[in-house]
């Protein structure tokens, strides 16, 4: 029985998918994961290293936000190196993992050239490839729901951070700890990334065509989409505490708990929101929708798949940066 997983990670619609298989598969194991994201060693004193490992650091938080949602353990590294198959093996062998979980790009018949062709050739331990992109023969449908999935990751990768930050501890000086700024900015980005891009993309591309082709099923797409409505009065509720607070120069107990509980109610909310889109909307959409729909629904979020963009707030690298902070500050 396999009892640690090493599942390297790229920027790919592909690894966000082989990321959800990896934990339920670990999951069903009663295994851990080790979450691995190489960035290029060769760059890393060029311009865009430090984007670079800015997107390694997003990729990873997200990962381990998934995993523990399932509560499966979870640690992550993020490496240099311009050998990405040895960095896996390096990576596994360094953490005892007894079993590699990966995707691969290529055709299943001739995987020689690709990064997983060449672990698996030179592999003392098991591999295990979940999905070959050019085999795939719903890629349209894995795609689509593997962009949703993440996404769902990113918003719950901030409200994990964001529930992290107003839960740190006082320091002794008769006010917690905040970093109000960096708050606000969480704030601001999970009531604009929904708002502006994620549920206005799935009522279009997904909700619009299920209202059509199973109609059996409106009242569950009203319910979502009057959820929609409900969190972004749920996230202003949270920015006016957190400017309560920006406001008062000192962060009372009164202050900091009805922030701490707006926050709750925002998060519980999203949660229980998201847990319906995937547990049972999604898998409506995979039965009802046609090839041809899911098609139409992959020109809808063509190139829209991009980890830095993600949590950049709408491509601004300051926040980008700002997550990797708040990521490696309290250990996501």
């Amino acid at each position: 029985m396999y009892r640690h997983l090493l599942v390297p990670l790229d920027s790919t619609e592909l690894s966000a998918f082989n990321t959800g298989e990896a934990i339920r598969l670990a999951a069903s194991l009663h295994a851990k994961i080790t979450f691995f994201h190489a960035v290029r060693a060769s760059s890393l004193h060029a311009p865009e290293s430090a984007t670079d490992q800015k997107a390694g650091t997003a990729i990873l938080s997200k990962a381990s936000t998934a995993a523990a949602s399932m509560g499966v353990p979870c640690a992550v590294e993020l490496a240099a190196s311009d050998h990405p198959a040895e960095a896996v093996l390096a990576a596994a062998q360094k953490h005892h993992c007894d079993l590699i979980v990966m995707a691969s790009h290529g055709p299943s018949s001739v995987l020689s050239g690709s990064n997983t062709s060449q672990v698996l050739h030179k592999t003392k331990i098991a591999l295990l490839v979940t999905r070959v992109e050019a085999n795939d023969p719903r890629a349209a449908t894995s795609k689509v729901v593997a962009i949703l999935q993440d996404e769902h990751r990113s918003i719950s990768t901030v409200l994990r951070a964001a529930q992290k930050m107003v839960q740190t501890p006082n320091t002794g000086s008769g006010s917690p700890n905040l970093n109000l700024p960096a708050l606000a900015r969480m704030v601001h980005y999970l009531r604009d990334f929904p708002s502006q891009w994620h549920h206005r993309r799935e009522e279009e591309a997904l909700h619009q065509v299920l209202r059509q082709r199973a109609p059996e099923h409106r009242a569950l797409l009203d319910r979502l989409e009057m959820e929609h409505k409900r969190e972004y009065d749920l996230v202003r509720s949270v920015a006016a505490a957190v400017d309560a607070c920006v406001s008062s120069g000192r962060i009372d107990d009164l202050l900091l708990h009805t922030l701490q509980l707006h926050l709750e109610i925002l998060s519980r909310a999203m949660t229980a929101h998201i847990q319906v889109e995937e547990n049972i909307l999604l898998p409506i959409a995979r039965d009802a929708l046609t090839p041809q729909d899911w098609l139409h629904a992959e020109h809808q979020f063509a190139g829209s798949f991009d980890n830095t963009a993600l949590l950049s707030d709408h491509s601004d690298p300051a926040f980008l940066g700002l997550f990797a902070e708040i990521s490696r500050d309290i250990g996501l």
